[in-house]
């Protein structure tokens, strides 16, 4: 039978290790399969967020002492705000990507091109829009300058690629973060208190007192 500090030690690297694999996700994978992101951004995002999550590894492996001595409602209440707040901000890159990204479609779903629109698009793009109610895909399929209506959008639709980019990463640094925050103070309590029940253990109840009544011996 494995001794309590092995087991304690492999409980401990348990909970860590999970902890490490939630955040070294490439992305938010959920996130991203909600909404046909161009794969220009698709590619730029996924690079972002692993070094997101290693970066999120790093920080809290660092701050393991600071984990340690803070109170345990105190990181739980931090991880549990985190969370809730990450998922505030995915809920906000939802509607925002689903606004600002459109599908062209194509004979082939696999030739599909998917492009963002800008947040403030200039006169002349708004003046070529307008006959099309506004709707970008029409527009870019059907008008005699789309290719004007293209050269416009993919000259204007920084400023939206940037808050997408900035939406997901940092919903996924709020809602991983939290969670490897949680799971190492909890791996990090449970260490103390395995250590604490082990220190008890070894300690030797003390004698009863002898019957002052009974003869020497009995």
């Amino acid at each position: 039978m494995p001794g309590i500090i092995e087991r304690m030690k492999s409980v401990e690297g348990l909970i860590k290790a999970i902890a490490a694999l939630l955040a070294l996700l490439p992305a938010f994978a959920l996130l991203k399969g909600v909404v046909n992101i161009p794969p220009d951004v698709d590619d730029l995002i996924t690079f972002i967020s692993a070094a997101v999550g290693l970066v999120v590894v790093v920080v809290v492996l660092l701050a393991t002492r600071w984990i340690d001595a803070t109170r345990n409602r105190w990181v739980g209440l931090g991880a549990l705000l985190a969370v809730i707040v990450g998922a505030g901000t995915a809920v906000a890159y939802f509607d925002y990507a689903g606004d600002h990204i459109v599908v062209i479609p194509a004979m082939d779903e696999e030739d599909s091109e998917r492009i963002v629109i800008p947040d403030a698009p200039s006169d002349e793009l708004q003046a070529l829009v307008r006959p099309y109610g506004g709707d970008y895909v029409e527009a870019m399929q059907l008008h005699v300058r789309r290719d004007r209506i293209r050269q416009l959008v993919e000259s204007e639709n920084t400023g939206a690629t940037v808050r997408i980019i900035v939406l997901l990463v940092l919903a996924q640094i709020l809602v991983t973060g939290g969670l490897v925050l949680g799971l190492w103070k909890l791996a990090g309590a449970m260490r103390k208190d395995e250590g604490v029940a082990a220190a008890d253990a070894s300690v030797p109840s003390p004698s009863p007192p002898a019957d002052p009544a009974m003869p020497p011996g009995g």
